[in-house]
């Protein structure tokens, strides 16, 4: 039986994508406006489902506005790219796979509407000795071949798991990339959004780094009414009780709020927040897994003592307050000053909930089932 919560794929459209209202209006003016964006966020906390809501979002506007131009995303999931051994592979494998999304996206029947499909030009890229020169004229072709026809549009490029982008792997292809989006040609994007975990969210902070220019739009965990909304949305006759014990075991994280709602449904019905958490154990702990793989970045931190690395010495200070602190207070406590960028990071990758009160940072863990998890993987 197929319930109500969904957590096995990402979700998008009314009824199933929650709150990121303010994210998704950033990005909807953004995308009119011809700007770049990184949307950062830890694992499980809604990258991809942002992407698609924002997918969703902009074909409203073609059935809304059918006369006018279109603006059609090209979407790309850079994990999908295959590296290949070699860096200079691993662009020639991106500059084909940019192609062929560029293909995709330009050959969907909701854009050329009613005339003929666009006839693509033949490329070889395996053969071509400069892969992104065959990228740029077969795009040149292309856009030449539908102008004038309902298949000309404008394009917006979102590319989704970044993190990789970021590496050496795709070292040659970054560079290119970046050149196609400063293009002003009728086939270069006019927008661009970039989604990644902390890899991307550092990476676009350097000063040299050819992302630096895009807008950082940071993840977090459900807003107190938003988590509210998504519980009653499928448990209606919630108490008020159940309301705040899956709150305080999920720390409002999207994913977790998911998957412990739906093993709920799988059971029954009965809201058993123990027997859910049992069901859906072997999901959950993978995505700590991948949470405490964003805390490392396989650098071998100290994670205790008088030498744990920040974002951990941070965390543990959380933990143990049990309540709500004041930034400076734990700047002054752990003797590590300053702690902006560490707090946001617990933020973004949805351990953390942060307020800002006039200009004082306050920050707790609200994250029940996370805290006890961390802190049995720490001691051992």
């Amino acid at each position: 039986m197929v319930g109500f919560y969904v957590y096995h794929r990402p979700v998008s459209g009314a009824g199933l994508f929650v709150g990121r209202e303010l994210t998704m209006r950033s990005l909807t003016s953004g995308l009119a406006s011809n700007r770049m964006f990184a949307v950062c966020g830890g694992p499980k906390l809604g990258r991809t489902s942002v992407l698609q809501q924002l997918y969703g979002a902009n074909q409203l506007q073609w059935l809304r506005n059918p006369k006018a131009a279109k603006l059609v995303p090209i979407v790309l999931d850079v994990t999908r790219v295959n590296p290949g051994q070699t860096t200079l592979q691993a662009s020639r494998n991106f500059a084909q796979a940019l192609w062929e999304a560029v293909t995709r996206s330009i050959s969907d029947p909701r854009v050329y509407g009613n005339s003929q499909p666009p006839k693509f030009p033949k490329v070889d890229f395996p053969r071509e000795k400069d892969p992104w020169a065959l990228f740029h004229r077969s795009c040149d072709e292309l856009w030449t071949s539908i102008s004038g026809t309902p298949a000309w549009a404008r394009t917006a490029l979102f590319l989704d798991n970044c993190d990789e982008l970021t590496t050496r792997t795709f070292d040659m292809a970054l560079l290119p990339l970046m050149d196609f989006l400063r293009l002003k040609v009728q086939y270069a994007p006019v927008a661009s959004v970039f989604t990644g975990g902390r890899m991307l969210r550092e990476f676009i902070t350097e000063k040299t780094s050819p992302l630096r220019m895009a807008r950082p739009l940071l993840l977090s965990v459900l807003k107190n009414s938003e988590a509210d909304s998504l519980v009653r949305a499928g448990m209606p006759e919630v108490t008020p009780e159940g309301l705040e014990l899956i709150k305080f075991v999920t720390g409002r994280h999207p994913y977790l709020m998911q998957r412990v709602l739906g093993q709920m449904e799988a059971n029954g019905g009965v809201f058993d927040v123990d027997q859910a958490l049992q069901g859906a154990w072997p999901d959950i702990e993978p995505a700590f897994n991948a949470i405490w793989d964003e805390f490392d970045l396989r650098r071998g931190v100290t994670y205790r003592g008088a030498y744990a690395a920040p974002e951990h010495a941070l965390m543990q200070y959380l933990i143990d307050a049990r309540r709500e602190i004041v930034l400076k207070d734990a700047e002054r406590d752990l003797g590590v000053k300053p702690l902006k960028e560490h707090a946001e990071f617990l933020e973004y990758i949805g351990v953390a909930d942060r307020q800002i009160r006039g200009d004082v940072i306050h920050l707790r863990a609200p994250f029940d089932l996370w805290n006890r998890w961390y802190l049995n993987r720490i001691m051992h």
